[in-house]
């Protein structure tokens, strides 16, 4: 049996449930892993994705991570019937190019220090920034390009 969660990581788990998951579904994703997917099935077919990626960085105390957002259109019959990695899609990006800054953009949740922000109050801080984000932004990105067509290259 693996180790107990740390508070840090069941922090991670509230943010993902508690404020993530709503916003995706309110829009038809649904989720696999730290991965939302929908599916396109007019012409142009295809899979948009959203990818939570926790740094390679983090620990079970530090959990710092960013959102990459890709979509892939059917190039073959099969295509459509497996849902593929964002990482081999045509068309991709990270969430924070899509904010003003242009930066590439990664949150944490770390165990508090003394005198520290609580892990909710983290929690709650980063629902504040990135579910509107992913309403503006990033969920518009993915449809937009979803329904438009397939880059040729």
């Amino acid at each position: 049996m693996g180790q107990p969660k740390t508070l840090t990581q069941a922090s991670f788990d509230v943010l993902v449930r508690e404020h993530l998951v709503p916003v995706f579904k309110r829009y038809g994703f649904k989720k696999s892993a730290l991965n939302w997917y929908i599916r396109r099935d007019e012409q142009p077919g295809g899979w948009g994705i959203i990818n939570l990626q926790k740094s390679a960085f983090g620990n079970r105390n530090h959990i710092t991570f960013t959102f990459n957002l890709a979509v892939m259109h059917d190039r073959e019959p099969e295509h459509a019937s497996k849902r593929r990695s964002h990482a081999c899609a045509e068309q991709q990006t990270r969430i924070g190019r899509l904010h003003p800054s242009n930066l590439d953009t990664w949150w944490d949740l770390k165990e508090p220090k003394p005198g520290g922000k609580e892990l909710p109050d983290q929690v709650l801080e980063i629902a504040e920034e990135v579910c509107p984000l992913l309403e503006r932004k990033a969920i518009p990105w993915v449809l937009t390009r979803l329904a438009g067509p397939p880059v040729v290259g």
